[in-house]
């Protein structure tokens, strides 16, 4: 067979590159997937209603000589539980759920790479879990604005810091995902982790008087913290309080700058271990 020959046949058995599929049309269909699913729906309906509570709940108990800083701070306690469950409605199942409802025979014979797939995956989830962010906070920043009548600046910080640790939190959904053989399991170990384990793990650190500076659940105290008042000046610091006679227990308070490197180091890993457990996972049954 000539050179010529043989680029014929290599040309003829290689996919039309125009209609190659790539990352950008599985994040398209993971959108839609999810549209079509109403979990978006479903996440920010929750948002509303626990905007709505905290904003009753001020206005009917809250002390009305807080400034901003104090309003806005009280909606912060809730955004690790948006995170949590939005990591568990986009990522839990992204991949898992290939395997255990056998859609990969479909969807892996395409002219479509395994990283084009689970990058289309990731760039899906991380869009859905920040326009939740997004919502929670823009309804956030209109409820301080109306009532306080300005809206400080670190509630974009705190918005940034609610994004970066819910893109650590799809790093866990991610690599559990693409760890375990099931979606329900997949996605109660996620919400477990980031929502119990995590933060017991932080609380048994403190009062052994470690602190917990690689904890995600830890890192995440920043999203909160940095609404206290300008910062870095009003940033709280750690607080010693004493328990029993000659006891006490130390309330420690994340750095920023040490809290982003964390989240990052938790993306990063979550979503490299995820992808390498992907690309080497095999269709069974």
């Amino acid at each position: 067979m000539t050179t010529g020959d043989a680029t014929q046949v290599s040309a003829k058995n290689e996919p039309p590159r125009s209609g190659r599929p790539t990352f950008l049309s599985v994040t398209r269909f993971e959108l839609l997937r999810h549209f079509r699913r109403r979990r978006l729906i479903v996440l920010i309906v929750i948002a509303a209603i626990l905007v709505t509570l905290l904003i009753v709940v001020r206005q009917l108990f809250g002390s009305s000589s807080g400034d901003a800083y104090d309003y806005a701070s009280s909606f912060g306690g809730f955004v690790t539980i948006l995170a949590a469950l939005a990591a568990t409605f986009f990522g839990a199942d992204a991949i898992v759920g290939e395997f255990e409802n056998h859609t990969g025979y479909l969807i892996f014979p395409q002219p479509v790479t395994r990283t084009s797939v689970f990058l289309g995956k990731l760039v899906a989830a991380f869009i859905l879990m920040a326009l939740t962010m997004g919502t929670y906070y823009l309804v956030v920043a209109a409820a301080t604005g109306i009532v306080k009548g300005s809206v400080p600046a670190e509630l974009g910080y705190s918005f940034l810091l609610a994004v970066l640790y819910g893109t650590a939190a799809l790093g866990v959904a991610f690599f559990l995902s693409s760890a375990l053989r099931g979606t329900t399991m997949s996605s109660i170990l996620t919400f477990a982790i980031l929502f119990f384990i995590l933060p017991i793990a932080d609380t048994i650190f403190s009062v052994a008087h470690v602190r917990p500076d690689g904890s995600l659940a830890f890192a995440a105290g920043t999203i909160s913290n940095i609404l206290t008042g300008p910062y870095p000046s009003a940033y709280p610091g750690d607080t010693t309080i004493p328990i029993g006679p000659g006891g006490t227990i130390t309330i420690y308070s994340p750095a920023v700058p040490i809290s982003i490197v964390v989240m990052v180091a938790w993306a990063l890993v979550g979503f490299v271990l995820g992808w390498a457990l992907f690309r080497r996972r095999e269709m069974k049954g």
